[in-house]
Parts: C-alpha cells; structure tokens; sequence
C-alpha cells in the first residue's frame, strides 16, 4: 500500500512540473494584433515612382494591450516572393509612403527602383514594446501611375496666363499708341545732370571702363553707359575722354563712341584720339589717369567697369 502511495505521489509530482512548465510556455511576450484594411494607392501628383501604403491601427496600438510601438511595411515585386522592408513608421500612424525614382546604372544598380506602371505587393506587421511581430496583414497589390498633370501647381499655371494676358494687354495698347508711364530712373536722370554740367562749365567728361576685359559683365554694361554718355556729348558738343588699358576694349569703345556719334547726326564731331590706349599694367593705368585728371580737370567722371585696388587711389 505504502509502494502505491509512492508511485502516485512521484507521479503527480511530475505531472505538476510539467504543467508548470506548459503554465511558462503560456505567459511569454504577447503577440500584438496586426492591423487591418490594408490598402495601396498611387501617389498624387508625381511621376509614377510612389505608392501609398494605408492601414487601419491595430487593436493593440492605441487600445487593447496598448503594446505595439511601430510597425514595419514589407514589399515585394511578386505576391509569393522575397519582401523585404521598406520603412518603420511609429505607432499611431497608418500611412506610409514609397517612392524611389533612382534609375538604376552602372554604378548604383538600385534594386528599390519603381519604374512606371509597376506593380508591386505590400503587407504591414504590427511591432511590439518586447520586439515580438505580429502576424502579417494579407498581400495587397499596387500599380505606379505618372499624373499629367501635378494639380497642386495648378495656381502658378493660372498666375502665368494672367501675366502673359496683362502682357499682351500692355503691348497691345503700346502698339495703339497709347501713352504708358514707365518710373524714370534716378541713375539715367543723375547722367543727363552731369552731362549738362560739364557742358555749361566747358569741361571734358572723364569716361573709365575699368581693368576688366571686354566679355566681363561689368565691361559690357560699362559699354552700354558708354553709347548714352557719348550721344549725349554729341548733341551737347562737349568732349568726351576713355582711356582704356585693354586693345579690344579699345576697339571696341571707339566703335561704340563712333556709332553714338553717328546716331546723333554728328559724325563729324567724333575723334578717334579722345579714346586711346595707355597701358595695361593696374598702377601705371591708373597713375596715367591720375594725370588726365589734373590736366584736363574734367566736370564729370563716370566709372563703369571693374575695378580694384586701384579705386583706392
């Protein structure tokens, strides 16, 4: 009897560890509920290399356990292939948005490239506190599409025929003969001043285009002054002096001078000994000029071009 005992006592000993241990398997890390409705849709307004992944929360995120901290979005380019991850989005978002518009080369080959009108296969698992996932969502396909046109500049498309109408508008009525008011320059009115005041005191006017070549832009704008300044002076009759320190810029202001000349139905006016070469060493230029102006003592200089340390002078 007491043998009996014995064995039934041994057995329910290890009937209870092992129950025990069944009880351990039971309680490990809870599995968060995945989330639903998963759904896939094109991106607005790009050129067909974006999909939009959407789901609803899971059960767990916001309620239930309350243990899902992200979750992570999984793709694929068949239902039954290889996913991989595409993104982790923390919990309480149901969005997720994949584009790649990367061509593939030689040198960055760029397998996540998403070439239009490609389909691709998505599903989202919920990831919890203790880094345990969730079952996976079912597989939901999505196709990239390129969008004619991008609706969200559509008011620049709008702003743009109403300045092109305006403009048309404006040219229209010039052409008409209609008088238009354009704000006149402080810049051209303080020129046309210092012309007249040369003029009326019998001095030269002083014109210096600077050390810059002929294709630099502040040159080729110095150039331009340079045509008004010497119309002026033809109609005025007053002397106009440009010493330059470049051969081509010689060339070319004294065609510039010769031609305002010409505009101004003065050509007989013009000397081509009034624009002239000094040297195209910085200082040397400019002690030269230095002493144009204590010769000639000129009512008006006019500096137009690139200058450096020799503006310091």
């Amino acid at each position: 009897m007491t043998k009996k005992l014995l064995v039934l006592l041994l057995f329910f000993l290890f009937g209870l560890a092992a129950a025990q241990e069944a009880v351990q398997d039971t309680t490990g890390p809870p599995v968060p509920a995945p989330p639903t409705n998963v759904r896939v849709v094109d991106k607005p307004n790009d050129g067909g290399h974006g999909l939009i992944v959407k789901w609803d929360l899971s059960k767990d995120d916001v309620n239930g356990l309350q243990n899902v901290v992200s979750y992570d979005v999984l793709r694929s380019s068949s239902s039954d292939g290889e996913f991989v991850s595409r993104g982790t989005i923390p919990k309480g978002l149901g969005q997720f948005e994949d584009m790649d518009a990367t061509v593939p080369s030689a040198d960055n080959p760029n397998p996540n490239f998403m070439p239009v009108n490609s389909t691709w296969y998505y599903k989202v698992v919920a990831i919890s506190d203790q880094h345990v996932n969730s079952k996976a969502t079912e597989v939901v396909p999505g196709t990239t599409k390129a969008n004619l046109i991008h609706m969200q500049k559509i008011p620049i498309l709008i702003a743009s025929f109403l300045l092109t109408g305006l403009l048309w508008v404006f040219i229209a009525s010039a052409r008409k003969g209609k008088k238009l008011y354009v704000r006149p320059l402080a810049g051209i009115d303080a020129v046309d001043d210092a012309i007249g005041r040369a003029t009326e005191m019998g001095k030269p006017i002083l014109y210096i285009l600077g050390l810059g070549t002929a294709g630099d832009i502040a040159t080729i704008a110095g150039f331009t002054i340079l045509s008004r300044v010497a119309r002026r002076t033809a109609e005025y009759q007053t002397k106009v002096i440009v010493p330059v320190q470049d051969p081509v810029v010689l060339a070319i202001a004294q065609e510039t001078v010769r031609t305002a000349y010409l505009e101004a139905g003065r050509p007989d006016q013009y000397n081509p000994d009034n624009i002239f070469f000094l040297t195209s060493m910085q200082f040397p230029y400019v002690a030269a000029v230095n002493g144009i102006m204590l010769r000639e003592r000129p009512a008006t200089n006019f500096y137009m071009g690139t200058f450096y340390a020799e503006s310091l002078i």
